[in-house]
């Protein structure tokens, strides 16, 4: 599938961010930057997000936005709890406002 392989072309991570107590969330707000298509994007993702709202006893919300800078701002200002996105703006973000990594993917057997 085409889009799989543009995703093993940038390492992608998960970063958490949290927004507020847990005691206090109604939802999770989940990042997705629509670098292909949102239908895309939705199809790829939708599966996680429903998983983690699931796991965290929540109702999740897939928020798309088309390029990373304006998922970085989001989280920055906390209007998002988790987000996809790639390894270098982890790094940027995470220098910057403190993000953290949750998961990254293996890709051919590799981090």
């Amino acid at each position: 599938m085409k889009s799989i392989k543009i995703l093993e072309k940038c390492l992608f991570v998960s970063v958490l961010f949290i927004a507020g107590t847990a005691a206090a969330q109604t939802s999770i707000q989940v990042g997705v930057a629509s670098m292909i298509t949102p239908v895309s994007a939705v199809k790829y993702y939708q599966q996680v997000v429903e998983y983690l709202g699931d796991k965290l006893g929540l109702p999740s919300e897939m928020v798309h936005r088309t390029t990373y800078d304006e998922i970085d701002v989001m989280l920055e200002e906390k209007k998002l709890d988790l987000a996809f996105i790639c390894s270098s703006p982890y790094v940027l973000d995470n220098q910057k406002f403190g993000v953290e990594l949750l998961v990254a993917p293996q890709v051919k057997g590799s981090v």
